[in-house]
């Protein structure tokens, strides 16, 4: 942080080398929320390089979608914007990505999809005909896409998250970002904009890709109010790793969960319900 010159050649070369683009936009966003616009762009700009080289020849776009997505989050942040509507943006952005890029090749995703679904065995046991598989093809085409755009989401995510937790580390105060996590909480609005679009993309096959990317910040929000709640009652952390071990196993019963509790939360706000009286 003591050197553009070091901070912009450590991010280019980190988004240069494969599954090293989280450190790059981790650098991007570190040094848009301590040093502000003019000086995150300028590093972003650096690190966009290698991803648009990776893109144009055939490669994933993931490089340049993470830096620009991180860039704008920490740019809010750095802005005064809470954390909630920085997750929010970014959602957007993922989704814009969804519904207009393809991230794999043909040729890996028809790989892919064989893998995930048994079209013969579901073609047999349902009766389908080739232009009814034809459609569950498309479908799964399209969830695939979203689901790879979710992912890409998270990882983002989890940068602004280290970026932030460095920031606070670095410069204090020491448990800013314990405590901007532990207190997120979507806005009601975003509530009835995901359920109004997850109905439009039930109803509309070329909306399906937003559907994964639409839970993303309800299962950030979700687990922030798991932490929120242990911290207030004082509960064992074994039980909060407990938590994610079930994310693990049970990834899509407990995020599902999760996303459930985050969008009563946004009503209800458990935390304040939950909270020890004061003395």
């Amino acid at each position: 942080m003591q050197s553009r010159v070091r901070a912009t050649s450590v991010a280019t070369i980190a988004a240069a080398v494969p599954f090293l683009g989280w450190l790059a936009a981790a650098l991007v966003a570190l040094v848009s929320l301590r040093m502000g616009p003019k000086e995150g762009l300028m590093i972003m700009l650096w690190t966009l390089l290698p991803g648009i080289y990776y893109w144009v020849t055939g490669g994933s776009p993931g490089v340049v979608v993470g830096q620009v997505t991180v860039g704008l989050m920490a740019l809010m942040l750095f802005s005064g914007y809470q954390l909630s509507l920085a997750l929010l943006a970014g959602a957007g952005v993922l989704i814009g990505v969804a519904l207009s890029v393809t991230w794999l090749p043909p040729d890996a995703e028809q790989f892919l999809m064989s893998r995930l679904v048994d079209f013969q065995s579901l073609q047999s046991s349902l009766g389908l005909d080739a232009s009814a598989i034809g459609q569950v093809k498309v479908q799964v085409s399209a969830l695939l896409n979203g689901v790879i755009s979710a992912v890409q989401w998270v990882m983002t995510c989890l940068s602004l998250f280290l970026a932030r937790w460095l920031q606070s580390a670095l410069y204090g105060p020491a448990e800013a970002f314990g405590q901007e996590f532990r207190r997120l909480q979507l806005p009601r609005w975003s509530v009835v904009a995901a359920i109004v679009l997850g109905f439009l993309a039930s109803q509309q096959m070329w909306l399906l890709p937003l559907l994964p990317v639409l839970m993303g910040p309800f299962l950030i929000a979700g687990l922030s109010v798991i932490h929120g709640i242990f911290m207030l009652r004082g509960w064992s952390s074994f039980w909060l790793g407990g938590i994610y071990v079930a994310l693990i196993f049970a990834l899509p019963e407990v995020s599902l969960l999760l996303v459930l509790v985050a969008m009563a939360d946004s009503w209800v706000d458990f935390r304040h319900r939950l909270a020890p009286p004061r003395a």
